[in-house]
């Protein structure tokens, strides 16, 4: 990361960033969003950024201005993601509910397919949950839970 100065004489930052299509450039213009990848780049996690694209000539690369930056970690305290189980034993159960008291407050829900008794539900559990890729891995293979599916809302 890199402090510059505009022509206008207002400070701002840049860095340089990467993600699956490969590396580019960003900068960061107002206080909070140049806070936030300060604390990142120090703390060295890594983030889900709100951006801005600009992108007028294809001949040029596109400008990216950082609206935010939000840690990976806290994702699930903010996202509404949604945790699909099936479950066909009631052994499950027992676990999913101690597991789901220790992720009570998040923004996501979850989701049961029963298969007992011959019989299927479908429940959609009350309340919200810090619903993440690690709570579909604490739960997927647990016994009784045969399948665990994860989504984010768009």
């Amino acid at each position: 990361m890199r402090w510059r100065t505009s022509a206008k004489g207002n400070r701002y930052l840049t860095a340089d960033l990467s993600d699956q299509s490969g590396q580019f450039q960003a900068s960061a213009f107002d206080g909070d969003a140049q806070g936030d990848l300060e604390r990142a780049a120090a703390d060295g996690v890594a983030v889900l950024l709100r951006c801005e694209l600009f992108w007028s000539n294809p001949e040029e690369a596109p400008r990216v201005t950082v609206r935010a930056a939000i840690p990976l970690e806290t994702m699930a305290d903010h996202v509404a993601a949604s945790l699909r189980l099936v479950i066909d034993a009631p052994a499950a159960l027992s676990l999913l509910a101690q597991t789901l008291e220790e992720r009570k407050g998040g923004a996501g829900q979850v989701r049961l397919e029963l298969h007992l008794a011959r019989q299927i539900a479908e429940i959609r559990l009350p309340g919200k949950f810090r619903v993440d890729p690690a709570l579909k891995q604490r739960l997927a293979g647990a016994p009784g839970i045969v399948a665990a599916e994860l989504s984010w809302a768009h």
